[in-house]
Parts: structure tokens; C-alpha cells; sequence
């Protein structure tokens, strides 16, 4: 069976591979849990220009980028609007949904035709009623790039060049690198 996804896009987008459920906050799910976020999933096309969200706007939705582009951009008090980041399919925005009551600190237009998969504030809380396990999964997640932005940060505050390179070189193989027996 075709994927939901595929069917919206149609044959003329490139969909990433990556899934809602597959995503780095919900690593670790059982099967079950995975399959019924993929059903739950809202799936929405969009078109070159067409705004996800707006800086400021209540943030109710979270999106993972099935295939497009999207650009963030953030305009400062004095009116000036910073590009920060041009996301791609497989990319996720709009984590800021989160959190309790907050807002979106960016905007994120479409810079092509774009589909996203992803839940609503109320849709994900009965989720996580229905399947704990999700919720529960989602707070160690969180927990885990809280502690990773935590280390990045004190890694900027180091200003030996040697150490600074060593901490970084240290989260890659971290994150990227196996164990193996020492020799």
C-alpha cells in the first residue's frame, strides 16, 4: 500500500523517507506507538508562498516536512528580517508546540510546493492520553536536547581553541561514532 503522504503529494514531489514517528523526539516508540502517530497524522499540501506560521502567531501545530522547502525568518524590534534557516523534507518545525501557551519565534513560508505531516496541540494531547507511552517518550527526548544545548553552549564559552575542538570532536563521535574494544 502507498503511503498517505505519497498519495497527496502526487509523482511530482520528492518526498522524504523520514516518518512522523520516526522522528528524534519520538525515538524509541514500540511499533504500535509509531503506526498510530503515521494514522493520526494530519497531512497538509501547500503552495510556493503559502505561510505555515507566522512570528508570534500561538503555536498549536508541529509539522515534519514531507517534501519542499520552507524558510524561517525572523524579524527584529528595529523591522529587519533575518533569513535563519531554509528547512527541506525530513526537517521538523514548529517544536515550540511543546510548550505551554507559546509562541512561534519565527515564520515559516513555503519557498515551493510543500507537504507536511503533523499534529495540533489538542489532536497530540489525546494522542498521548490514549498512548502515555508517546508522552513519555517526548519528555525524554526534550530532556536529552535540553542537556545537548546545554553542553553546546558551555562549549562556546570555552576560549582555549584546543578544548573547544576536543568538546566538539568528543559530540561527534558521541553522537555519530560506535564503541569498539580499546586496544
Amino acid at each position: 500500500m502507498t503511503c498517505l503522504c505519497q498519495q497527496i503529494a502526487g509523482k511530482q514531489m520528492e518526498l522524504a523517507p523520514t516518518c512522523i514517528g520516526h522522528l528524534w523526539i519520538f525515538k524509541g516508540l514500540a511499533s504500535d506507538d509509531v503506526q498510530e502517530l503515521s494514522r493520526q497524522a494530519l497531512r497538509k499540501k501547500m503552495k510556493k508562498g503559502d505561510a505555515l506560521f507566522f512570528q508570534g502567531d500561538s503555536a498549536n501545530e508541529v509539522f515534519l516536512i514531507k517534501g519542499g522547502r520552507i524558510k524561517l525568518t525572523k524579524v527584529l524590534e528595529n523591522g529587519t528580517e533575518l533569513m535563519l534557516d531554509i528547512r527541506k523534507g525530513g526537517d521538523f518545525v514548529g517544536e515550540n508546540m511543546f510548550s505551554e501557551e507559546g509562541e512561534y519565534p519565527v515564520s515559516a513560508v513555503c519557498l515551493e510546493d510543500t507537504l507536511t505531516c503533523g499534529f495540533t496541540r489538542s489532536q497530540f494531547e489525546e494522542l498521548v492520553l490514549k498512548h502515555p507511552a508517546v508522552g513519555l517518550q517526548v519528555i525524554k527526548t526534550l530532556s536529552e536536547r535540553i542537556s545537548w544545548l546545554t553542553t553546546q553552549v558551555g562549549n562556546l564559552a570555552v576560549t582555549n581553541i584546543e578544548e573547544r575542538l576536543y568538546r566538539i570532536l568528543s559530540n561527534v563521535a558521541k553522537a555519530h561514532g560506535t564503541k569498539s574494544k580499546k586496544v
